[in-house]
């Protein structure tokens, strides 16, 4: 979990500040990050005291302040909705986990200690939790002040403003052009169990708020959108975020895996990178361009290092050159130009061959010694000692990978290539898997196997050749391949981040892995025309298979896609879906004219 940290010890308040009575649960609480706070902390308590809806709690955790924020709090608490907790300082983070561990409401507020909310925020926001059905969270608007509101400043009239449904969270918040400045957490009202195991990564100083919502916006359901402004964002010259906003390169120094970390998490929800991608995370890199230009007299070091994170930026594809103003676009056209991808294929075919191995005389065989294979690197897990997960041993492997490597052969003791790899790769696009034996559903209503690849049993015995069929020889692109044996680009994975999923420990990780590469670029698998044999013809009759099976079902509830040999589907598995061959002649006559235009896409 993102989240885990060591113990912390906590003091509640003593008999000067109140504690809740733990049999009554309240309607919403609210989490408090206080740190260094003395001289706003007071205003800030004083507009929670003063709302209009009683049934609440307030949290407030003191990261480990030393200005005298605790004696603030004793003074001015005397409410036994307040509750104080006492830790070390480990950051906002840890601060605003903490106080959502301890929570006991149904709704949850954050309130950064040095600003202040309206008296009448949650009389508006609790109803919106209902409004047009169960509402898992209310976004709100803001007012920027530069000192903490009081008196009737904290009670003015707001208006009645019409909420707005947001049923796709992520893509609503995104698509209304907000500015990124906005993503803070304090703009929303939660319910607690929408949340689930979502938490801060307690990693992160800057850009914590970020990371969060983009991944509480894709658990959501759906939320409200309510245009009044009921929080007071008190900007002030020792805020953290204009601190940061002044220093662009402390931001251009860890943007890079930050980013990287934010798509890996996004990689299971359809899409969701590329509307933060393009409407969020270019924002950002302007942001720190501009703080460098503007200051005074970068030093060479300063700008190196901007123009190698930009390089960065580019090469992993976080950011493309389209998504920067032009001024920028026209001083980064050579960077970008340097690590644009190559998609029409690459010279170099340098292979490095990844196994699982329990018969080492069968891949020696099949793989150490075969002639085809020839000046490949090899790196060979042993598991005839210890049975680990084959998608344990692959992302081993890729969380170690070297600099240099190219294109991948994941490939099963007993795959035996019969042709030259590299010869094929040498024109086959990076940007995609590329697999011997796949499927391909078609228009939702037929199962289409493509490539080919010969299998037997270890003897030789029980001989198969499976192949497309021969009126669809045009078809490249695929929903999934067999696992035996296929090839994927080093920069495939360094690009999306993707890896295999564990949980499918011996069957369908590669199924799986193609159907979640589909699913977060938009791009399916293809088929590489290579000649192989299979010494192990697997049987998908077992429970482990129907097991993973199950499993996707269940992970891809959303879609159907062409999983595996016999028609087999996962995901909304619809009963028309046939077999090619056992579509109608007239049907089947059809597909064949309208398959090729479909044929690599």
């Amino acid at each position: 979990m993102v989240h885990e940290q060591k113990p912390i010890p906590v003091l509640f308040s003593s008999d000067d500040v109140g504690v809740m009575p733990l049999s009554v649960a309240p309607k919403v609480s609210v989490v408090v990050p206080a740190h260094e706070a003395h001289p706003v902390i007071a205003g800030c308590v004083a507009s929670i005291r003063g709302q209009t809806v009683s049934d609440w709690e307030a949290i407030i955790v003191d990261d480990g302040s030393t200005d005298g924020t605790q004696e603030a709090l004793r003074d001015s608490l005397a409410d036994p909705r307040f509750r104080v907790i006492l830790q070390p300082n480990g950051g906002v983070s840890v601060a605003r986990n903490r106080g959502m561990d301890v929570a006991r409401g149904d709704c949850l507020l954050f309130v950064d200690a040095d600003d202040a909310i309206h008296a009448s925020l949650l009389e508006r926001t609790l109803p919106c939790l209902d409004w047009g059905g169960k509402n898992d969270f209310v976004l709100f608007m803001y007012d920027k002040v530069h000192e903490v509101p009081t008196g009737e400043t904290l009670r003015h009239a707001v208006g009645h403003a019409c909420p707005r449904l947001m049923e796709s969270p992520l893509r609503d918040f995104f698509s209304k052009g907000m500015d990124w400045k906005t993503m803070s957490v304090w703009r929303f009202l939660f319910r607690r169990e929408a949340l689930g195991e979502v938490r801060f990564d307690v990693r992160y100083r800057l850009g914590e708020d970020i990371d969060f919502l983009c991944r509480a916006l894709c658990v959501a359901r759906r939320g409200v959108c309510l245009p009044e402004p009921l929080y007071f964002y008190v900007q002030t010259p020792h805020s953290l975020t204009r601190h940061a906003e002044g220093d662009g390169n402390a931001r251009m120094g860890w943007m890079v895996d930050y980013f990287a970390r934010l798509r890996q998490r996004l990689v299971d929800t359809p899409g969701a990178f590329a509307i933060v991608r393009r409407t969020l995370l270019s924002k950002i890199v302007t942001m720190a361009l501009n703080s460098l230009r503007r200051a005074h007299a970068p030093n060479p070091d300063c700008l190196r290092e901007r123009d190698e994170t930009v390089r960065a930026l580019f090469d992993r594809r976080l950011i493309a050159l389209r998504d920067l103003p032009l001024r920028w676009q026209l001083r980064f056209l050579p960077t970008w130009l340097r690590t644009a991808p190559r998609d029409g294929g690459g010279k170099s075919s340098r292979l490095t061959v990844v196994s699982v191995v329990r018969d080492w005389d069968c891949f020696t065989r099949c793989l150490k010694e075969n002639p085809y294979l020839a000046d490949s690197t090899f790196v060979a897990f042993d598991n005839a000692q210890e049975n680990v997960p084959i998608p344990v041993r692959y992302n081993a492997f890729l969380d170690a990978m070297p600099a240099d490597t190219e294109w991948i052969l994941f490939a099963h003791e007993d795959f035996e290539p019969q042709s030259d790899p590299r010869s094929l790769l040498a024109h086959c696009r990076t940007n995609r898997p590329y697999g011997l034996y796949g499927t391909r559903l078609l228009f939702g209503r037929a199962v289409l196997t493509v490539g080919q690849l010969e299998d037997s049993d270890r003897e030789g015995g029980a001989l198969h050749l499976n192949r497309l069929h021969p009126s669809c020889l045009r078809v490249g692109a695929v929903d999934a391949f067999d696992c035996c044996g296929f090839f994927v680009h080093a920069d495939l994975f360094r690009r999306t981040g993707l890896r295999f999923d564990p949980a499918c420990a011996w069957d369908l990780y590669a199924e799986d892995f193609c159907i979640r590469f589909q699913r977060s670029t938009g791009r399916r698998a293809a088929i590489l025309p290579l000649t192989a044999h299979h010494w192990s013809r697997g049987d998908i009759t077992t429970e482990r298979f129907r097991a993973t099976l199950r499993y996707l079902n269940g992970k891809f509830a959303d879609a159907c896609y062409a999983a595996g040999p016999c028609a087999q589907t996962v995901g909304r598995v619809s009963p028309r879906v046939k077999d090619w061959k056992a579509l109608p002649r007239g049907e089947r006559r059809l597909l064949r004219l309208i398959v090729p235009f479909f044929a690599g896409r």
